[in-house]
């Protein structure tokens, strides 16, 4: 009987062990990619972030054709960039499109070695680039508004305060001839759940068509170090009414293209432990779609909202959810 109690608790002790390896093997500094696995050109990210001319679309929700064009900007990415920050993550957001380009996690440290460096999940760097745009495409009368749209913000650095459950960050763009655009992004405290939100306003003479979409594009490669069996964990998934979860391999993107409508559900990317997804209201219905850019290896899974028609002198507004976290499916 004591042999048995020993020979347990040294199994116990072996498989302690062996989880703690893996752990410190993950989370440990990343290695210089190899630059044929991590290229990836201005010009090609741009590509990767705008849907093909390849879509096969429903007559309700189209998707966006071509790479996106740029509204003119005279500040740096760095310039406009916003940080905000709450008690379960760090967020940088570009005011160009309002896309998320960093999400940090302090509640997660890097490593054991580092226990005050949070784990970082979204970034901005082009050899490991994983980030979530999402943008208001359209038309207003026939001239088609130029996206991403260059949106303004009040200030450059948002605190949720120690007194406050939630903050409000609010990005404001208006056309020359008078639609008016709110992006906001609601942060509450002890969540990873950003509510993103699009308000509207068409002052304007003339009817704005158009859809909301959202994406979350990367390269196959973590920025933190990984053993080769947890970074086969890097893929995609999606989930919608008739089909609750469904992985998407890397390989399978490469080979061909996700084009299915459906109603509610999510899109993301997923990692041991932790995932991203625009998470879509349950009663809307969207296309989904995947890419992939050749030139960049960079993947891509998002959604193409239904169709807003705003007459003049008339406001809408739309919106979706985005996780950025722990692998909480519960929350999906």
């Amino acid at each position: 009987m004591e042999n048995r109690r020993t020979i347990l608790i040294i199994a116990l002790f072996i498989i302690g062990f062996v989880l703690w390896t893996n752990w410190e093997k993950e989370f440990g500094p990343q290695p210089t990619p190899k630059a044929h696995e991590t290229a990836a050109t201005t010009t090609g990210t741009s590509q990767a972030l705008a849907p093909s001319a390849k879509a096969s679309t429903s007559a309700d929700v189209t998707v966006p054709i071509g790479p996106a064009t740029s509204q003119s900007s005279t500040q740096t990415p760095a310039e406009r960039t916003i940080q905000v920050h709450t008690d379960t993550m760090n967020v940088a957001i570009d005011t160009l499109g309002g896309k998320i380009i960093r999400s940090n996690l302090p509640k997660y440290p890097l490593s054991q070695k580092t226990p005050n460096v949070p784990f970082p999940l979204l970034n901005d760097k082009s050899a490991t680039l994983y980030v979530a745009p999402s943008n208001l495409v359209g038309t207003l009368g026939k001239e088609k508004i130029v996206s991403p749209l260059n949106f303004k913000a009040s200030g450059t650095s948002y605190q949720l305060e120690p007194s406050k459950d939630h903050l409000t960050v609010l990005l404001n763009w208006q056309d020359p001839q008078g639609l008016k655009v709110t992006k906001s992004f609601l942060f509450t405290r002890g969540s990873n759940l950003i509510n993103v939100g699009y308000k509207i306003d068409n002052t304007s003479k003339e009817m704005f068509t158009g859809h909301v979409t959202g994406n979350l594009t990367r390269t196959p490669v973590s920025n933190v170090k990984m053993s080769k069996m947890l970074h086969n964990t890097l893929m995609a998934a999606y989930s919608t009414k008739e089909t609750p979860y469904t992985k998407l391999k890397f390989k399978t993107m490469r080979k061909e293209d996700l084009t299915q409508r459906a109603q509610g559900g999510w899109v993301a990317m997923t990692q041991r432990y932790f995932l991203s997804a625009w998470i879509l209201p349950s009663q809307q219905m969207s296309n989904l779609y995947s890419r992939y850019n050749s030139d960049s290896d960079l993947y891509t899974l998002g959604f193409v909202g239904p169709t807003l028609s705003i007459a003049p002198g008339q406001t809408a507004t739309a919106g979706m959810r985005f996780y950025t976290g722990s692998e909480n499916t519960e929350i999906l």
